[in-house]
């Protein structure tokens, strides 16, 4: 019976109730399940306190005049915020198990069809300038997954969504010259990766005579630099015509038909031509050593 008392006596409470708001409007549970959330984490600090004394406790929590009500209203109120940040914690590890898991393969991230492609080490850079960890959650779940799966992820309705999209967008236009400036650093950052990455090719090609190492050092690059890669194969596609892009993609090197070795020469094509527009952004200017040749040729 006291025990039923104590709990009669918490939930009373007014700060009981704006509780389970905090909580309902906060993880989107029902009204219901945000008490049974609070009241669980009330009676988990009422043990920690190592009360025996059930009267004693219902007045501290039901008596206004009692010395003690506004501690156990305090106590109350921080449950609620326990409660709350005990659940974004696990959306937290959430996230970063979908990282771990997207980058080795295993797992893909859930509802992932309207995710959009963007590199990790881009995401990394641009969650970079963001103010909060939990901000910089939400926009690396966002890049690399979607709107989908992000709503999934934190247990978000349109309206919360748009919310926090919307303050996001509020900081990025607030901060707006940090960020042109720090971004087009990342471009610039790039552009000198992707120009490294064209030259190892390169390099593949003028190294390796037998077709075995070739395939296998170039096959290496495509692996390793995907996202890359399928913008070039693409441009072939497009631009040049190549047909037989899966089999250049798994074979490249070890091909002898002629119609399939016009598709590798499509692709050298495409990769010279990108090569060539990347590298104007660093010409140099007269007397000054292009910042291409400063970082990866000397």
């Amino acid at each position: 019976m006291g025990n039923e008392n104590l709990v009669k006596a918490i939930t009373e409470s007014r700060n009981f109730e704006n509780g389970i708001n905090r909580i309902h409007y906060s993880i989107h549970c029902s009204k219901d399940d945000a008490f049974s959330l609070l009241i669980e984490q009330v009676l988990r600090r009422i043990h920690f306190w190592n009360s025996n004394n059930a009267n004693t406790l219902i007045k501290a929590f039901s008596d206004h005049s009692n010395p003690d009500f506004k501690n156990k209203q305090w106590a109350i109120t921080y449950a609620a915020k326990d409660v709350v940040e005990d659940y974004y914690g696990h959306k937290t590890l959430l996230v970063e198990n979908f990282d771990k898991s997207d980058e080795l393969g295993q797992l893909a991230p859930i509802n992932c069809k309207s995710s959009v492609s963007v590199e990790n080490s881009l995401v990394n850079k641009v969650i970079s300038l963001f103010p909060t960890d939990k901000t910089k959650l939400f926009v690396k779940s966002l890049l690399k997954y979607g709107k989908i799966a992000t709503m999934d992820i934190f247990s978000m309705t349109d309206k919360k969504f748009e919310h926090a999209l919307y303050d996001r967008i509020a900081y990025v236009k607030s901060n707006a010259q940090m960020f042109t400036e720090q971004l087009s650093g990342f471009d610039h950052q790039d552009t000198l990766d992707k120009l490294k990455v064209l030259g190892d090719f390169e390099y593949c090609l003028n190294k390796y005579a037998d077709p075995m190492t070739l395939n296998s050092e170039v096959h290496t690059l495509f692996i390793s630099n995907s996202d890359l890669f399928n913008d070039i194969f693409d441009y072939a596609t497009k631009v040049y015509g190549m047909k037989y892009q899966g089999i250049v993609w798994k074979s490249f090197g070890l091909i002898n038909d002629h119609q399939l070795k016009l598709d590798e020469y499509k692709l050298i094509d495409s990769i010279i031509d990108l090569q060539q527009e990347l590298s104007k952004q660093f010409v140099p200017k007269e007397g000054q050593v292009s910042l291409y040749e400063a970082t990866y040729l000397s």
